[in-house]
């Protein structure tokens, strides 16, 4: 199993809070969490699942890359459809 550098893991980190976050703005005025930085954010973790997929990370919604890119799908599913379709076409074998 491929290990997660600090700074990986504090993107990917930054990544699943983003997804998150972005769920919440669309339902209440205080969070606010621009498209651009979704946008960069969901690039950043497919890019790291691309070149790590099976590495450990370890947060209260994930255990590894799967599950983080996992969350990010499920909060962004209503909210920003074509982020959530990125991610789950990384997960697709080929």
């Amino acid at each position: 199993m491929q290990a997660l550098t600090d700074e990986e893991t504090l993107i990917v980190a930054i990544a699943t809070s983003t997804c998150f976050l972005y769920r919440l703005a669309s339902r209440t005025s205080t969070a606010r969490v621009s498209h651009e930085d979704l946008v960069a954010y969901v690039d950043h973790l497919i890019r790291i699942y691309s070149i790590k997929p099976d590495a450990k990370y370890e947060s209260e919604n994930a255990r590894d890359m799967r599950g983080a890119v996992e969350f990010c799908i499920e909060q962004l599913r209503e909210v920003a459809a074509d982020q959530a379709t990125k991610l789950a076409c990384i997960l697709k074998p080929t």
